[in-house]
């Protein structure tokens, strides 16, 4: 289960793992069109989010609370990220920091 995929590991039958707009930015990508070197986060980062934290998409849907919840998505893929870069210098740190995120 990968959380993040770059553009050009997307084509345009990415589809259910990296939404219409990632694929979209992938085909762009990749036919030359001026579109940064970039990565989306795939519907597998949204579901473990989902299931991590134990809300219900209807519940966030009956609040329309999104933007808190994409506010704590993008936290927990950038703290993801983090985890990947510094696995060998602080694995516990971001451990502790991904129990903390909560919706």
């Amino acid at each position: 289960m990968k959380f993040v995929k770059f553009l050009d590991e997307l084509s345009k039958n990415s589809l259910s793992e990296a939404g219409k707009k990632g694929t979209n930015l992938a085909e762009m990508y990749k036919i030359g069109l001026p579109i940064p070197h970039a990565f989306v986060v795939t519907v597998d980062a949204y579901k473990h989010f989902i299931e991590k934290t134990q809300i219900k998409e209807d519940k966030a849907t009956e609040r329309g609370d999104f933007k808190e919840m994409l506010g704590q998505i993008d936290q927990y893929i950038k703290l993801l990220v983090e985890k990947a870069n510094n696995f060998e210098e602080d694995e516990g740190k971001t451990e502790d920091e991904l129990e903390q995120l909560t919706v």
